[in-house]
């Protein structure tokens, strides 16, 4: 079989023609997610899964609470291919409810327990999702409360699981869903479905460009084969331990850490709260082979005066989003650089490649079987060999179409089927291998500390604030985050603009997450515009960038 026996509707599959050829090469498998989970298991139940502030867990004991997870979703009503929205934290409980509902054949929304009502209400409509499971004790949000609300508000949402906390009426407890259920009855639950291999495994999220989020389709066996790329292409085994301290749910440690880790024997350091002795201290105290940071966690360890009074030797490989020659002079260890996105194509560099790439560029693709073209933004055609272009992208996991997004997927692909990244990148030839380099965005987005934000989604909220006429938001330079979120208002004629703190409560009540709210506000009488009469936020960006500049503020740990 190469096509999903009972699509869903809205998601864009890829060509039947194209799976048969990946399954004939055998790069696309008939297996799911949670079958591959279950087979890892059992070859290695004996070793270390999962590692937490709470406990550890073998193989054997989170596919057993994962089993009576699946059984358990099922019980509560829920069916193949029914949604769930996910706001979890990384602790024990995502592991085991996010392979169960892989196993149960039941799709992961993933949100992330700072996503408010703006974000929480579209999805849940967007989406269809019958359930939401929310973390009891996750940071100083009220979740529970939050879930409720969002219940009464979207009837779509006919379940409330509490995760870590006693469940109000109403609402039912993760912890006594899995308690009433026997393993073994589960595993046979399990083993009785008949679950589709081509068909939606999770809902990923993009930041993209415009004023919703979008959602990325991606499905059991490719999804599967694009974390067995990254596992192959960087070596792994089950005698490593991997540590990515970003949130769980994100595809980045999805791909680069948790799955590769759980389909090859190796153990997960799972770790919700990440300060820099927290982070050097996990590192050291459980032997961290595989680890990796995002900017700000990485800033924070230099800052602190901390990273020299930790034994940090373990470390095979850390991983970054682009820090790689920070990494290896403040931290000493040896340093990669990854590339990604959530809707496929993965690239990374290697303990082989040239010094400069590995330091300065992306590295390539993880898969042969990635296609890449450079093309001039907005259209077809090939830019010639040195030349920048826009990163365009094909191969066996990486989508075909967003859900239910038809407008803006005959946008977002070439006409041969190829994404269209948004991303400005150059590809040299060094001595007979292409290497890619990052060069700039073409999409009006932020990313915030790994968080991309759609530039147009913030401008949408910001405008009903009744003081606003007009409003443009972009990513400023920063240290610690790479890029913070600036707001250049035009108040209302007789108007005060409100401040940072004004607009933060603003849009906390209209229920915007909060890493979206802007954080300097530049209040202006006109913006500047391109040839054509278009604000020019490269205009803005230059502007941002001067007056950071003679602040002495701005991006400098390079």
């Amino acid at each position: 079989m190469t096509h999903p026996r009972d699509p869903i509707e809205g998601v864009v599959y890829h060509p039947a023609e194209e799976v048969a050829r990946y399954r004939e090469l055998g790069v696309l498998t008939d297996e799911t997610l949670g079958q591959a989970l279950h087979d890892v298991a059992m070859r290695f139940a004996d070793r270390t899964a999962l590692i937490t502030p709470d406990l550890r867990l073998s193989y054997r004991e989170l596919d057993a609470l994962s089993d009576r997870a699946a059984a358990a979703l099922l019980h509560l009503g829920l069916v193949p291919k029914d949604r769930v929205l996910f706001q979890l934290g990384n602790v024990t409980e995502f592991m085991f409810a996010l392979h169960g509902a892989f196993k149960a054949g039941i799709v992961p929304v993933c949100t992330l327990p700072a996503h408010r009502e703006q974000e929480i209400g579209f999805l849940a409509g967007f989406t269809g999702a019958r359930a939401l499971i929310v973390q009891a004790d996750w940071g100083q949000r009220e979740l529970v409360a939050f879930g409720q609300k969002m219940q009464n508000a979207h009837p779509v949402i006919e379940h409330l699981i509490v995760a870590r906390g006693p469940a109000p009426k109403g609402a039912v407890s993760l912890a006594d869903m899995i308690e009433a259920e026997d393993a073994s009855e589960a595993r046979a639950t399990i083993d009785a479905l008949d679950l589709d291999p081509f068909d939606v495994g999770i809902f990923q999220l993009s930041g993209g460009t415009t004023g919703i989020p979008k959602v990325i389709p991606r499905f059991h066996s490719e999804y599967l084969y694009n974390c067995r790329a990254w596992l192959w292409r960087s070596g792994y085994d089950e005698t490593d331990i991997g540590f990515w301290p970003l949130p769980a749910i994100h595809n980045a440690a999805f791909i680069i850490t948790n799955m590769p880790m759980h389909l090859c024997g190796g153990a997960v350091v799972l770790q919700q709260d990440v300060d820099p002795a927290q982070f050097l201290g996990t590192i050291e105290r459980e032997r961290v082979s595989c680890g990796g940071a995002v900017l700000p966690i990485i800033v924070r360890c230099i800052d602190s005066g901390l990273i020299g009074h930790y034994d940090l030797s373990s470390i095979r490989e850390f991983i970054s989003l682009g820090e790689s020659s920070l990494v290896a002079r403040e931290f000493g260890v040896p340093a990669d650089h990854v590339f990604g996105m959530a809707e496929g194509l993965i690239m990374r560099t290697l303990p082989g490649d040239p010094e400069d790439v590995r330091m300065h560029g992306i590295g390539r693709p993880i898969s042969e079987h990635d296609e890449v073209i450079l093309v001039e933004p907005g259209t077809e055609k090939p830019v010639k060999q040195g030349e920048v272009g826009e990163m365009c992208c094909r191969g066996p996991y990486t989508i075909r179409g967003y859900f239910r997004a038809e407008e803006y997927n005959a946008k977002a692909f070439t006409s041969d089927g190829f994404y269209r990244s948004g991303d400005l990148m150059e590809a040299p030839e060094i001595d007979g291998t292409v290497y890619f380099a990052f060069a700039g965005r073409e999409k009006d987005n932020i990313d915030r500390g790994a968080e991309k934000i759609s530039a147009e989604e913030v401008e949408r909220m910001v405008l009903d604030h009744p003081a606003v006429r007009e409003v443009a938001v972009i990513g400023m330079p920063d240290r610690m985050f790479g890029e913070r979120i600036c707001a250049y208002i035009i108040p209302e004629a007789g108007a005060a603009a409100p401040d940072v703190a004004e607009l933060g409560a603003f849009l906390e009540g209209i229920g915007l997450a909060r890493f979206k709210w802007p954080e300097r506000i530049e209040v202006v009488d006109n913006f500047p515009v391109t040839k054509v009469g278009k604000t020019s936020k490269g205009l803005l960006r230059d502007d941002i960038a001067k007056r950071l500049a003679a602040e002495g503020k701005g991006r400098a740990v390079s």
